[in-house]
């Protein structure tokens, strides 16, 4: 199964800081990332594509935690789904500020 982008409509919709917030969805992601499991955040997109725009209450998504973790995979994986590099989180950081 291939995973689908999303339409610039949806994006923007997950980029609207109202939608940011912390549930089980972005605790989920973040274990998948922070743990560096691409299967399980592979699965997770397959079902739910929206998940790689998902953005935490700090304005933080996968994409800002594939780079703090050191992820290389997983950027490239966002980035090809259209996860956009130049957001900035609340504190005005973009992903790639994130690495170490």
């Amino acid at each position: 199964k291939k995973l689908r982008k999303l339409t610039p409509d949806e994006m923007a919709i997950m980029n609207n800081p109202e939608a940011w917030g912390n549930n089980g969805a972005t605790t989920a992601v973040w274990e998948a990332v922070h743990n560096g499991d691409r299967r399980a955040f592979r699965d997770m997109l397959l079902e739910h594509p929206e998940l790689a725009h998902l953005r935490s209450e700090d304005g933080r998504g996968p994409l800002w935690w594939a780079y703090e973790y050191g992820q290389t995979e997983l950027v490239t994986l966002l980035t090809r789904l259209g996860v956009k590099t130049d957001l900035t989180d609340a504190q005005g950081l973009k992903p790639s500020d994130m690495m170490k």
